[in-house]
């Protein structure tokens, strides 16, 4: 067994003749020799065609048939592009058509300019703003069709103009209005409405199931805190009422099934807290009648 220790003594040599495979490695280091030899080829140059590198001492090693896109990158950051131009001091530009400027922007089509910006088709300028088509500017905004210009404005279809601006279709202006089709079920805070379902808070509203918080309105199932109130199922906290089955806290009266906390009644069935009332079936609690 001692024996056999040399001869594993002997096989070390051996291995260690195996180094000049390790040799070999040199002659295998040759090949990026041949590439260095290689990156010494111009780079593609194309109409059109410019390629930005973070390492101005060198050429990149560009060879023929290579496929870039064209790019200006001002910081020398990783941008890419399908067609059009990129002007960009950050990182992350992309987009498939048009022009693009500032940082982490995208762009189906057109052109964008901001932080953050993405752009289906159209223009676009400022930050967090997308457009499906047409034109967007502000901030966190987005239109699906038509324009949009304030503060957290959304554009289905049409016109917005404002702050918290939502739209489904038609036109729009004023503070934290929401409207759908054709003036149904709108809410308006200061401004005029005119539709279905309103809901007014300063201003003036018309048509069906409206509510006023100030200001006039006419229709039916309408409710008004202050100011005018015509049609039928009317209540009013206060100004003057006309029509069916009327409810004015303060103010005036007039027509059937009337309820007045204090003022003037008149018609059928009024009953009135404090005032004067007069016809038939009235009911007043001080006052004359």
């Amino acid at each position: 067994a001692e024996g056999e220790a040399p001869a594993a003594e002997g096989e070390a040599p051996a291995a260690e003749g195996e180094a000049p495979a390790d040799g070999e490695a040199p002659a295998a280091e040759e090949a990026p020799a041949k590439e260095e030899g290689g990156s010494e080829a111009t780079p593609l140059k194309e109409p059109g065609f410019v390629i930005a590198t973070t390492d101005d001492s060198s050429p990149p090693p560009v060879t023929e048939g290579s496929t870039f896109h064209h790019i200006k990158n001002f910081a020398g950051t990783e941008q890419m592009m399908n067609n059009g131009e990129v002007a960009a001091q950050g990182a992350g530009a992309d987009f498939q058509n048009g022009e693009v400027v500032g940082a982490g922007v995208h762009v189906g089509q057109g052109i964008g300019s901001g932080d953050g910006v993405t752009v289906g088709s159209g223009v676009i300028n400022g930050q967090g703003v997308t457009a499906g088509q047409g034109e967007g500017m502000g901030t966190g905004m987005f239109a699906g069709s038509g324009e949009g210009t304030g503060m957290m404005v959304g554009i289905g279809s049409g016109v917005g103009s404002g702050h918290m601006i939502t739209v489904g279709d038609g036109f729009v202006e004023g503070k934290g209005i929401l409207e759908n089709y054709e003036g149904h079920d709108m809410f308006i805070v200061s401004g005029s409405g005119s539709g279905t379902g309103i809901s007014v808070t300063d201003g003036y509203g018309s048509g069906t199931m409206v509510n006023v918080g100030n200001g006039q309105g006419s229709g039916t199932n309408v409710v008004v805190g202050d100011g005018h109130v015509s049609g039928a199922d009317i209540a009013g906290d206060n100004g003057e009422l006309s029509g069916t089955d009327l409810t004015a806290g303060h103010g005036e009266g007039s027509g059937d099934d009337v309820s007045v906390a204090n003022g003037t009644g008149s018609g059928d069935r009024v009953f009135v807290g404090s005032g004067s009332g007069e016809g038939t079936g009235f009911l007043v609690g001080d006052s004359t009648r």
